[in-house]
This record gives structure tokens, C-alpha cells and sequence, in this order.
């Protein structure tokens, strides 16, 4: 459905939702039904029959990817003609984002306020946590998770537009209830919670009014705030339906209460309205989604004549094949069958074949997992590419297990995403130490680097760092007086093993344990110095020594776990450009959060050429391969038996009475015992059907075959697991079975459990008693001289070999140096220009010290980006991330750009980045400034060097970047070199195709 340009292309359905009438409408758009394609084109059909102008239209969506996506294909749709009017196109924070800097003055909001990043947020939290006025007698939990849990809370009562009294008053009228009770495990739970809630809610009203006075906003402020500000104002409503006659809703199944109570009150009463989403794809509860978005939309924007909204539905999938849909309809019916609109999908391209299901359950995981790898490599070695190949997830755990076996078969395998690559055994040792030298009382992660392979710290030595660290708090708390209501407060209690680590003197230590303690305090040192989140990831690479194990290493299971590391330093670049707080608190903040709700999709992770793609289901949504595996369809993983948080066991959780979805979720129960059980059972199924869409949205992502598996016994459990009900259920669309090993009789136990690792014993007398022993013995083995009885032909023979190995080990050694799959466009001009100081830096990457001219092209940039996108004036001094003086050449420089001609275009793109596809790797760039002049589009990169310095390559890579992602020929791009403050221009006239650019790359480092 990508080409799809005009309506003779769309089916009857999709050109009823394009030529609707301009009056509210949803439009349910099952998986692979051409939504982008109905969007524009609806946009196209209303600009052209001249119903709308172009300008008058707004488009609104989730992520700033998908945004640019839509604006794209839009400019695509409406041609050339209407390039400098094109609909507003941006994501529902932004939009609210700029209503509050638009018109927030009416509730008190500043134009130029802050939106707190969540590391910024967790800081603000700690210290409304540590001041607070509040009894918190209840709260008995660590600072990190009180931290959670306030912003958790205020969250939700912003989501879903809950003033805290209410939620005060329930609780207080709950445990009332509650106290005529006996008092069982359920209900002593129900009481504990309520009360650690009403004082956390104490808590989060502080919290607010500490952002209040700072100026700051959060993203759950955004809509809340907007919600009250388009409540108050009649004006800004009018305003708003003036400047946007027609409105598009991408991804509505997402959206949270208070964006659909934002938008109803924006654009009601009749506006024009197209809400295009797929509840059966609704899957970012966790994300505060709504449990009844579409369902709910025709009543909540009727028409003017007080109707509700009509449905359309959108059912031909131009993606899969019948038989796949089939299935998918066939597991999906239980939620379709409670969704209006929702109709079950057909084969809309009848070019595809019909498609096969798979399904296979083995006797334990390890079978499970083998068969995947067999089947990768048959479809490997029948012609498939290895990037037409995904395995889909549940949980990172069950990718890294398949991830491993892909390496160890050596097929190209790449974990796609934080949440998973975060689990790998290198980037583990990596984030702990960033963690110990972002978080002193990171105890946890300290105690992994001391028994990790590297450091091998014993258990005497372990357990003597931790009695050293216990006596310094006592120490000093012993000096301290400790403030009344601080003694919840770990923080200031708990040890620190990393701060035990800077004074080992008393420490009690084996001499070589102080050592390699000595070596940990160093390293961490080293990464708490980074300036950046970036600097400390390549930082700890090298005192972890894993530049030397990986990059030098040209064996095919150290070259893919180099790559795990390569993927896992573009994702920090890739956060970086993403964030204004660049510190490691920072991101480590985000990583945890991907961490634990298993996908981030805050930010565009491209796929890996030439490689098999792992990656949850979460990140999965909205894209599409032609083989797509499901492993791990068990009973207690997929659907998982965790659960939902409900208020009667979470105090971080809303009563459902009182959510604007309550109507979609079980009902409260009373103060009842047995209401109280059967609360607990409806959850459980509704989080089941949560879990139902998931595996729904995995399916649905195959084109040619899906394979979904199982199995019976696990590495640890002691009872079988066996197929979960999804799998059951996909058996009725009669798929291929692969393998079906019978249930094990119940007198089994796990046969195949794996033994835990025994090594750290306890040192009882008689193991050390033994150990001393042989120590001993070793010892006595270095001191044996070499016998008299050596004959002068064995002497001569040890000589040669003495010899031999002086030659060897004098010899220069040549290693094979393999180029990271994703590489920026200075990575790869420099593997172009400079192959061995290039190699030489993949293998022992070196962190430099930004030199002031760095910080003068950094600020300079920054200054132009935001003077062409309008921003709060910013002193100059306030863009650099270090506190560094700006010299008169960054000034002087800012000042002849103000005074350019450039300074009055308006610019096509600015910071416009990239990802260019060069045989299997992906090339990432980013163009400084887009003009377009004389008809002409004309790249930008200003520079601040001298004039020597520029290197034509550069912009030859941009132009062939605008070339492919724009359809544009390279001979209509121009390009150039601005220097400033001179405002010297070099034109750079070099053309290079994709195919010159790979033999630039063959010639210069084979």
C-alpha cells in the first residue's frame, strides 16, 4: 500500500473513509490495511476538491518518527504546488506542549517554562521525598521506589484528570469498609495499601507545587494543564477550530483520557474529526493508553446534531497471507467480538500466496530454541535474506536465549532495542559501572563487577568490602543527628560499597583483592569524569577491556558480539539527539524504564542489514517481515501470570471507579472477602486479553509464514510449563505442526533443570584447610630450578624454542578489524580516508577531551537551529553543555550568519537526519540547514574551521542522502561549505553514487 497516489489505487472501503463528508468519523484500520495511505490520501481529496486549505489541516500522532513519516507521504500526495503550505503534522505532547506556551498565561504558565526530562523529574521527587511535611509512617519502602511511585501516582491522576482529594476520600471510605472485615491475606493487604496511598497522595500534592514554583511541566502536566486551560477559555477554542478545520487522529487506540478529554474539547461539537486506530491492537496500557478509546470516540465527538460519530472499518490486508490471517482472526475473536467496527481481515493483495502457520512444541526450552536456529538456517540456505527474518518476544529474556544460539550457529543475528540489548552479558558490565559512578549506593551493581570473571572477588573478601563499608555509615552517623522523619530515607543510611572502595586501608583484604579493588575505584573514577552519557559508555569500554576482547577479535561470534556493543553505542547517540539532558543519571533513568516495561518507543531504532532481527513485541508494531518466529507461547510467559496493578494490591494504582475508562475495566469490589477474590480473578482475565492483543499485533506482522513455538520444561522450573491457551487457540486455524511432544506425566519432575552455580562455596575449615594445601603446593612448584639432568641436544632444543618465540612475539601482528554495521558519515569518511587510524580507533577507542573548537561549532549551531525554529531567546552563554566562556569568535560568527542572506529564508529542513541504507550497512547523518532557492534545493553545513578543513565526501554523502529519501536526482541538489565568520562559501560539486561509495570503502580497507 506504500505507492498508493491516487484513488483509482484504493479499495471501495478505503475511498469511503477518504471522500467522507467533513464531520467526525473513526475509522478502524485493521494490521496492514493502508492507514498512512487513507490519511493522505483524505488530505489530498480535501485540499484538491477544495473543501479545506491545505494549511487548515492537523495531523496528530505519537512519535516524532511517525509524524515526519505522515508529513512526508502528505507532501508526496499534494506535489509541489503546495510545499510552502503544507498541514501542520506533529505528535499530542507537542501539540499540547505549544498550547500551553500559546495561551498558558491565563492559568499562570510561563511561555518560555521547562518540560522536565525524567531524570530532572526523579531529582525533583527526591527532594519534595526528603523535605517533605507529610507522616509517612506508612511508606516503608526504598528511596528509589518511593521516587516510582510518587511520579507513578501523579501520572495516573493526571492521565485520567483526578483531582488527589478524590482519590483521598475514596481511600478513606475504602478502609471504613475495610475495618468491619477479619481480617485475611487480601484484606490486611487492602488496608496496608490504602493507607500508604492516602499518604503518598499527601505527598504528590507537594510534588506538583514544587514544579509550580520552579516553572516546570511534565508530560502528564502537559495534558492536564491543557485540559483546564481549553476548559476555562472559549477563545482559545475558537482559535484553535479557526486555524484547524480539519483534524487527523493517528494511532486514537493509544491515546490516554486526558488527551481524548484534550482533543473532544479542542475540536467537538461537529468539527471535523477522522480518528483512524485498531483497538485490537491497542497495546501501551502500561503507557497509559485508555482501555476504551475507540469505543468511546462516536459519543464523545458527535455531530452537530447531537449523533454519534459513524464507524468505518478498514478490513484488506495488503500485508499476509490468508492463512495467517486466518489465524490471527481465529486468536483475536474473544476482543473483536466486545469492538464496534472491528470485522475480521481478508487477503487484499491477491498477488501474495496464501501463506503458512506454524506451530511446534518440544520436550524443554533448549529443543525449543534449536529448532528456531534449524529453521533460520534452512530458510537461509533456500535463498532468504537474513533481514526478512524476525523473532518476536514477549520478554528480552526469551530473545536473548535465541540470540545466543543465532551467534553460536554463526548467523548474522541483531537485538534491536534497549530493552534487550541492556540484558547482554557486555552491556551489563558496561551499565553497572555507569550505574556505581552515577549512584553511589548502587550497591547491587558495584557487588556484579566485584564477582564478575574480570575482578573475581571472593566471598571472604566480598563479605569484608561490606563489613568496611557498614562501619563508615556507623561512623558517621554516630557524628550525625539524623532529622525526625528522615529514618525512612535509605540514602542517608544505606552503605556504600563504592565509597568504601576509595579508602580500603582497614578494609581487612587479601592483597590481591585490594588490588583489584583499588583497579574498580579507578575505572569508576574514570566514567563518573564523562561529560556526557556517551563519553562514559566509551569510557567504560576501555577500563572494562572490551574494545580489546571484541574489535580485535575478527572471529565470527566475537565479531556479532562486538556488534551487540556497536548497537548498543548508536542507541546512546540516538537517545542523545533525543534529550536536552545528556548525563548518565539521565540515561540510566530511561534505560531502567525500557528495561522494565520491556520496550521505549520514544526513539527510532533502525533495523540491522543483513542480520536477523530480535525484538520485542512492544517495538514490533508497525513493521512487517516476510518470516516471522514467536517463541516462548508458555504458560506463565506468554500470556505472562503477572498480572495488571490493581489499587487493592498497588499503591501506585487508581480505583477503577474513578479512571475516565471504567466502564471497559471489572468493577470495584465491595468490602467483601469473597468480592475481594473475584476482583483478583477479572483482572486476571482482563490483563489476559491485554496480553491477547500483543500476541495478535505479533502475528500480524508476517507476510509469508509465522512460526509459533512452545515447550514443556524450562532451564529452572521444577513442575512442566506446556503451551499456553494462545497457543491452544491457534490450533483451530488448523496450522502445520511442527513438532508436538506430549504432556510429561505428573509424577515428573524437571529432568533436565540445570544445576545453579555452585562456585562460590561456603569457606568452611576443611575446604580451606584443602585449599592452603594446594596453594601451597603451587608455590613450592615456582621455586624448582630446571633438572642437571637436561642433555646439551635437549638444552640446544629449548634455546630454538626460546628463540622461536622472541621472533613470534616480535612480529607485528596484523588483525582483521571488522566496520561496525551502523557508522555515522564522519565513520565512514574516515574509514574511507584514514583506514589505519580508523582501525586503530575501532580497536582502542580513545575518549578526547573536547577542544574549544568543538564547543565554538556546537554552540553555533545550536544558536542557528534555534534562531531558524523561533525559540525563547537563549543567551549564548546558556547553550553550552559545559560551563566554558564563549569567545568573541563564537559571537562574532553567530553574528555575521544573523546577518547573511540565510538568515532571511525560510529553510526547507533543519538538523534533518538520516539513515542511508550501503549494502549491508547503514550509513546516519545529519544535514545542518535544507534550503530551498531558485527552485533549487541547496544543503547547508556550516563550519567554523578554516577552509582547508572541509571535505567535499561529506556533502557528497548528504546529497545522495536527500537524493534517496526525497526521489530527488542528485543533479538538481546543490550543495556548500558556509564558513563563518567569514561567510567564505565552497561549493562542493563531487557526485558519488551508493555503488562508488562501497568501492571507495573495498579499495580503502581490504
Amino acid at each position: 500500500m506504500s505507492n498508493l497516489v491516487s484513488q483509482s489505487e484504493l479499495s471501495a472501503e478505503q475511498q469511503a473513509a477518504v471522500n467522507y463528508p467533513t464531520q467526525p468519523v473513526a475509522v478502524i484500520a485493521g494490521a496492514g490495511t493502508g492507514k498512512t495511505s487513507v490519511m493522505s490520501a483524505r488530505v489530498l481529496h480535501l485540499v484538491t476538491s477544495g473543501q479545506v486549505d491545505s494549511e487548515a489541516l492537523l495531523g496528530l500522532t505519537f512519535t516524532n518518527k511517525a509524524a515526519s513519516e505522515l508529513k512526508s507521504r502528505i507532501a508526496k500526495q499534494l506535489g509541489k504546488k503546495y510545499q510552502d503550505t503544507l498541514p501542520t503534522v506533529s505528535t499530542y505532547h507537542s501539540f499540547a506542549r505549544q498550547l500551553l506556551i500559546d495561551f498558558g498565561a491565563a492559568l499562570g504558565i510561563e511561555p518560555d517554562h521547562r518540560t522536565l526530562t525524567d531524570s530532572s523529574r526523579a531529582q525533583i521527587a527526591l527532594g519534595v521525598l526528603q523535605k517533605t511535611q507529610v507522616s509517612i509512617k506508612h511508606l516503608n519502602y526504598t528511596s528509589g521506589r518511593l521516587v516510582e511511585m510518587l511520579m507513578k501516582l501523579d501520572d495516573l491522576l493526571a492521565e485520567h484528570l483526578l483531582n488527589p482529594e478524590s482519590l483521598t476520600e475514596f481511600d478513606l471510605n475504602w478502609l471504613s469498609d475495610l475495618s468491619t472485615l477479619s481480617g485475611n491475606e487480601d484484606v490486611r493487604k487492602a488496608i496496608t495499601v490504602a493507607q500508604q496511598r492516602i499518604e503518598l497522595v499527601e505527598v504528590v500534592k507537594e510534588f506538583r507545587i514544587a514544579k509550580h514554583q520552579l516553572s516546570l511541566v511534565d508530560f502528564a502536566d502537559q495534558m492536564r494543564l491543557s485540559v483546564d486551560l481549553l476548559s476555562l477559555t472559549d477563545d482559545v477554542v475558537s482559535q484553535l477550530r479557526d486555524r484547524h478545520l480539519c483534524v487527523l487522529l493517528d494511532e486514537y487506540q493509544d491515546t490516554s483520557v486526558a488527551q481524548q478529554r484534550m482533543l473532544q474539547l479542542a475540536f467537538g461539537d461537529g468539527h471535523s474529526v477522522t480518528a483512524v486506530g485498531d483497538p485490537l491492537q491497542s497495546i501501551y496500557a502500561w503507557r497509559g493508553a485508555s482501555a476504551d478509546t475507540t469505543s468511546s470516540f462516536p459519543f464523545q465527538f458527535r455531530t452537530k446534531a447531537q449523533a454519534p460519530a459513524e464507524v468505518l472499518s478498514l478490513s484488506n490486508n495488503y500485508r499476509s497471507g490468508q492463512k495467517i490471517l486466518d489465524a490471527a482472526n481465529q486468536v483475536i475473536s474473544p476482543v473483536r467480538a466486545n469492538q464496534p467496527g472491528s470485522i475480521p481481515l481478508k487477503q487484499g493483495n491477491l498477488n501474495l500466496d496464501l501463506g503458512t502457520v506454524q506451530v511446534g512444541c518440544y520436550q524443554t526450552s533448549k529443543d525449543e530454541v534449536a529448532a528456531i536456529v534449524e529453521q533460520v538456517k534452512s530458510l537461509i540456505n533456500e535463498g532468504v535474506k537474513f533481514d526478512d527474518i524476525a523473532i518476536l518476544g514477549r520478554t528480552a529474556n526469551t530473545l536473548l536465549k535465541v540470540h545466543q544460539a543465532l551467534v553460536a550457529a554463526d548467523v548474522p543475528a541483531a537485538l534491536i532495542g534497549v530493552e534487550t540489548i541492556a540484558r547482554t552479558p557486555e552491556v551489563i558490565e558496561i551499565l553497572s559501572l555507569m550505574e556505581v559512578a552515577a549512584n553511589p549506593l548502587a550497591n547491587g551493581a558495584v557487588a556484579r563487577l566485584l564477582i564478575s570473571p574480570r575482578l573475581n572477588i571472593g566471598d571472604r573478601d566480598l563479605a569484608a568490602l561490606a563489613a568496611h563499608s557498614k562501619k563508615l555509615v556507623q561512623d558517621v552517623l554516630a557524628d550525625t543527628d539524623l532529622p525526625t522523619g528522615f529514618e525512612f530515607l535509605d540514602s542517608l543510611t544505606q552503605s556504600s560499597l563504592a565509597d568504601a572502595l576509595t579508602d580500603l586501608s582497614n578494609a581487612h583484604l587479601s592483597k590481591e583483592a585490594q588490588i583489584r579493588m583499588s583497579q574498580l575505584n579507578s575505572d569508576i573514577a574514570a566514567v563518573r569524569g564523562a561529560v556526557n552519557a556517551l563519553e562514559a559508555v566509551w569510557r567504560a569500554i576501555n577500563c572494562l577491556n572490551l574494545d580489546i576482547e571484541l574489535y580485535a577479535n575478527p572471529t565470527s561470534q566475537i565479531t556479532q558480539r562486538s556488534n551487540v556493543v556497536n548497537g548498543f553505542i548508536d542507541l546512546v547517540r540516538r537517545w542523545l539527539d533525543s534529550t536536552d539532558d545528556q548525563s548518565v543519571i539521565a540515561f540510566m533513568s530511561w534505560v531502567n524504564v525500557a528495561k522494565r516495561f520491556s520496550s521505549i518507543p520514544k526513539i527510532d531504532v533502525p533495523l540491522v542489514a543483513g542480520a536477523v532481527s530480535l525484538m520485542t513485541i512492544h517495538r514490533a508494531k508497525g513493521l512487517e517481515w516476510p518470516y516471522v518466529f514467536i517463541p516462548e507461547v508458555t504458560k506463565d510467559v506468554f500470556p505472562t501470570s503477572q498480572g495488571r496493578s490493581v489499587f487493592t494490591t498497588t499503591v501506585d494504582a487508581l480505583p477503577h471507579s474513578l479512571r475516565g475508562d471504567n466502564l471497559s475495566l471489572p468493577p470495584d469490589p465491595i468490602a467483601d472477602k469473597k468480592s475481594l477474590k473475584d476482583f483478583k480473578s477479572a483482572n486476571r482475565e482482563y490483563s489476559d486479553l491485554e496480553e491477547l492483543r500483543l500476541f495478535y499485533v505479533a502475528l500480524t506482522r508476517a507476510q509469508k509464514l509465522v512460526t509459533v513455538t512452545s515447550y514443556w520444561w524450562g532451564d529452572t522450573q521444577k513442575n512442566p510449563r506446556g503451551p499456553s491457551r494462545f497457543y491452544s487457540s491457534l490450533l483451530e486455524a488448523k496450522p502445520t505442526v511442527l513438532a508436538d511432544f506430549p504432556a510429561p506425566s505428573d509424577a515428573i519432575q524437571n529432568p533436565f533443570i540445570e544445576e545453579k552455580d555452585v562456585y562460590r562455596v561456603q569457606a568452611n575449615q576443611d575446604y580451606r584447610e584443602k585449599l592452603n594445601q594446594i596453594a601451597q603446593e603451587v608455590i613450592q612448584t615456582q621455586s624448582i630450578q630446571t633438572p642437571d639432568s637436561l642433555t646439551d641436544q635437549d638444552l640446544n632444543r629449548v634455546n630454538e624454542w626460546d628463540l622461536a618465540i622472541n621472533w613470534l612475539t616480535s612480529k607485528q601482528e596484523t588483525m582483521a578489524v571488522t566496520l561496525p554495521n551502523l557508522l555515522t558519515t564522519s565513520n565512514l569518511m574516515s574509514a574511507i580516508n584514514r583506514p589505519k587510524e580508523y582501525a586503530e580507533q575501532l580497536i582502542r577507542p580513545i575518549p578526547v577531551e573536547p577542544h574549544i573548537s568543538s564547543h565554538r561549532g556546537t554552540t553555533v549551531h545550536s544558536k542557528i537551529e534555534n534562531y531558524f525554529k523561533q525559540a525563547a531567546l537563549i543567551d549564548l552563554d546558556d547553550l553550552l553543555v559545559n560551563p566554558v566562556r564563549v569567545d568573541e569568535f563564537a559571537r562574532a560568527a553567530f553574528t555575521a550568519f544573523e546577518k547573511s542572506h540565510y538568515a532571511q529564508l525560510r529553510p526547507t529542513a533543519i538538523e534533518w537526519s538520516f539513515q542511508l541504507p550501503l549494502g549491508k550497512l547503514l550509513i546516519s547523518g545529519r544535514v545542518d540547514a535544507v534550503f530551498e532557492i531558485d527552485g533549487q534545493i541547496v544543503l547547508i553545513d556550516w563550519k567554523t574551521g578554516r577552509v582547508k578543513s572541509a571535505d567535499q565526501l561529506q556533502l557528497a554523502i548528504y546529497r545522495l542522502a536527500w537524493s534517496e529519501v526525497n526521489q530527488v536526482p542528485m543533479s538538481e541538489i546543490k550543495s556548500k561549505f558556509v564558513f563563518l565568520p567569514d561567510l567564505d562559501e565552497v561549493k562542493a560539486d563531487l557526485i558519488v553514487t551508493k555503488e562508488q561509495l562501497i568501492e571507495k570503502l573495498v579499495n580503502s580497507t581490504v
